[in-house]
């Protein structure tokens, strides 16, 4: 299993996705963000089929920081249900010892 992982969430503007990748660098739970161009969100939600512009928020960092990371992205989250998807990470050695450099102990 990946130590490392890519958290996805997405938001419906790009202030807030851009105020929480801010609020997660700083606390260096994260070595890098990357916010989206808008995207659309096609999702079935509470019996009504909806169609959303969001903003794709990815974060690359250790998934054993993962609980922190989802306590501070439900403060940060206007939704109800926000999504959290963790993938696992791989890449070069140079690279992951970059993100560990870049994240708290």
């Amino acid at each position: 299993m990946s130590t490392h992982c890519i958290v996805i969430s997405t938001f419906p503007d790009r202030a807030t996705a851009l105020a929480a990748a801010r609020a997660l660098l700083e606390a260096r739970l994260a070595a890098c963000a990357q916010v989206s161009a808008p995207l659309t969100s096609i999702y079935p939600w509470q019996g009504t089929l909806h169609e959303d512009e969001e903003y794709e928020l990815r974060l690359k960092t250790r998934r054993a920081l993962g609980p922190q990371i989802e306590t501070m992205l439900r403060k940060w989250h206007p939704y109800e249900l926000p999504q959290i998807l963790y993938v696992p990470m791989e890449g070069s050695c140079d690279y992951i010892d970059w993100v560990d450099s870049c994240l708290a102990s």
